[in-house]
């Protein structure tokens, strides 16, 4: 009993096919074969995509430098961390959040129109919330999703390996609209809703834990709110790249026309142990559970989230900036003692979103490296294995510290 052959007919002849087309198993071979080069193939690519997109990151970072640079020479001095917090004159007071390092910055970034809108507004409002309503009164110009979507969509500001194309903007939860009468928008209260970005300014500062400040700016015992904010008449503990404005008229009020008088702090001379050896800006590490979240699944607000990168203030300090050096007591993220961290591995989360300390950690979506910017405007790939006391020393623009330069 002959056994039946099957086989493909694929054409008029061939050498494989000896004018009788593929057998089915010949076929099933040369389908395998493809199979195996696909799967060859595909790291590779996948490999190829991803030096591309770290590429383009790390010329967003080059980019941000220029801006830094180029605002120095334009305005006299570098780009403030922030306009403050509380009002001036009442230094202690907290919860106000007003414009961050990366708005000060968009005339430099080819974001004038975005920067014109905000003057529009004026300086004074807080950032939060409030300041997306849809509302118009005297001190403001309207808003609307068309000019939402145009804060959302500045390209430097994200690196591509952790968002893609699109407006990245932080949405008011599912149910909740712009309206000053909601309790997350009023009074520039709750989460800082707005554009979403990836890169965070370096803080470094150290508090003694005897600190607080009294009525007249005394130091009376422990506080935590100058972390960012400058006091009038007390030591400054921000020894990081960049420290908020001064003001030429001091505002009296929280609703001052006197921010409007703003003015860089520092020049380059503040950091003392050389442009080549500061870090200023660095990729800013988010879990998994709050990438693209202001509110965590339980609907309460964590400063950690992926709020907007507009505000700073004391209360909203993380979506702007990232620390490198707080205190050197052992529970502190990033301090200088033996075995701190101050990277976290892509993808890594956490037990809580509000109180670990892996949320204020400086971290990228790229394998092994995190991204920073130094101050002479160079980017240096820093490996996640580098040492927290190495990069509290690069952090600090006085400490006088050597270190040899991370890198890969």
């Amino acid at each position: 009993m002959k056994t039946a052959r099957t086989s493909v007919k694929l054409g008029g002849g061939g050498a494989l096919g000896s004018g009788k087309g593929f057998t089915l198993v010949e076929l099933l071979v040369v389908i395998a074969i493809i199979g195996v080069l696909i799967a060859l193939l595909l790291p590779a690519i996948q490999a190829a995509r991803e030096a591309a997109r770290r590429a383009q990151c790390t010329n967003h970072l080059k980019q941000i430098g220029l801006a830094v640079h180029n605002f120095h020479d334009t305005k006299g001095g570098v780009p403030p961390a922030g306009l403050g917090g509380g009002f001036v004159s009442n230094a202690r007071t907290s919860g106000f959040s007003r414009l961050s390092f990366w708005p000060l910055i968009y005339p430099f970034v080819e974001q004038q129109n975005l920067y014109a809108y905000i003057q529009l507004r004026k300086f004074r409002p807080t950032y939060g919330g409030s300041w997306w309503t849809t509302s118009t009164d005297a001190t403001s110009g309207p808003m609307n999703d068309e000019i939402r979507n145009q804060f959302g969509s500045v390209p430097i500001y994200r690196c591509p390996s952790r968002r893609g194309g699109g407006p990245q903007i932080t949405p008011f939860p599912e149910g909740v609209e712009y309206t000053s009468d909601d309790y997350r928008v009023s009074n520039g209260g709750g989460p800082p809703y707005g554009p979403r970005g990836c890169y965070a300014i370096v803080f470094s500062y150290q508090r003694d834990s005897t600190l607080v400040f009294g009525s007249n700016d005394e130091i009376v015992a422990n506080t935590h709110w100058y972390r960012f904010r400058e006091a009038p008449h007390a030591a400054v503990p921000q020894q990081g790249p960049f420290r908020v404005a001064r003001y030429m008229v001091t505002p009296t009020s929280n609703d001052s026309d006197d921010y409007n008088s703003w003015e860089p702090r520092d020049t380059m001379a503040w950091w003392q142990d050389g442009t080549s050896n500061q870090l200023l800006v660095g990729e800013k590490h988010l879990p998994p559970r709050v990438l693209n979240r202001c509110e965590p699944e339980d609907g309460v607000y964590s400063t950690f989230c992926d709020c907007s990168y507009m505000v700073g203030g004391e209360i909203n300090t993380a979506p702007m900036g990232r620390f490198l050096r707080t205190t050197n007591t052992a529970g502190d993220a990033g301090n200088m003692r033996a075995g701190g961290r101050a990277l976290a591995v892509p993808g890594e989360e956490d037990s809580t979103l509000t109180s670990n300390a892996g949320n204020r950690l400086f971290g990228s979506a790229h394998p092994d490296i995190v991204n920073f910017l130094l101050g002479d405007g160079a980017v240096r790939a820093i490996p996640l294995t580098t040492p927290a006391q190495i990069l509290a020393a690069l952090a600090t623009v006085n400490d006088g510290t050597s270190v040899t330069m991370p890198g890969l």
